[in-house]
């Protein structure tokens, strides 16, 4: 499932927090570039350095797997927690 929205909360060892709820569908309104991607694409793809299908299924899968993800970062001056649904 592609994810749709994704939280990104900060908090500080001073006890600041910082939460922000980021939806990705604005992200996906950069698709619009998807045109000028699949010509270099294209270009990469005619000299022989890469399949283009397999780029394309790969892309495709990482995007499909962000669901879920969640990324915590800990340091001695704050901790970030990343979420993707």
């Amino acid at each position: 499932m592609i994810p749709t929205l994704m939280q990104v909360k900060v908090s500080t060892r001073t006890g600041t927090r910082f939460g922000i709820w980021l939806p990705l569908f604005l992200v996906w309104l950069l698709l619009l570039l998807a045109p000028l991607l699949l010509l270099a694409l294209l270009v990469v793809a005619l000299f022989g350095w890469v399949e283009p299908w397999r780029v394309l299924r790969v892309l495709w899968g990482i995007v499909n797997n962000l669901s879920g993800l969640d990324v915590d970062v800990q340091s001695e001056e704050a901790d970030v927690l990343v979420r993707v649904w």
